[in-house]
């Protein structure tokens, strides 16, 4: 899997991947880069489909510790930071949601990081999906 945003990341999934992820964007913002790659994808000739993932953060119960730590690995970005802290899934339904809306786009996976240090996280987790 590749990632990446820019014309070589296209060019890159297509010459050496087996398909593409995104990297934290919403459903709506990896949507273009999947259409630009499928038909990269077919102009050259590869067999089959790409596989499409995405990653997306998540923190179900503890509101406060979930934006603290994505506050603190990110705080480098500067303004930037609040962007990431406040796009990260905080309650089921937004965490059923984004599922659903990549998959609308094209998404064959999505990758939930959890942003709340605690293993009980995957089975809030699994109790959302599942």
């Amino acid at each position: 899997m590749i990632g990446g945003n820019s014309d070589a990341a296209v060019r890159r999934t297509v010459e050496y991947g087996r398909g593409w992820v995104a990297g934290g964007g919403p459903p709506e913002g990896a949507a273009a880069m999947i259409d630009r790659i499928r038909q990269a994808w077919r102009d050259a000739g590869r067999e089959g489909e790409p596989r499409f993932a995405a990653l997306a953060y998540f923190g179900l119960g503890d509101e406060d510790t979930s934006r603290a730590s994505l506050r603190s690995y990110y705080g480098f970005l500067g303004d930037w930071v609040d962007n990431i802290v406040e796009g990260a899934h905080r309650t089921p339904q937004a965490i059923q949601d984004v599922v659903k809306r990549f998959a609308d786009v094209g998404v064959h996976e999505v990758i939930l990081d959890p942003t709340v240090p605690s293993l009980e996280q995957v089975d809030r987790l699994a109790d959302v999906v599942f």
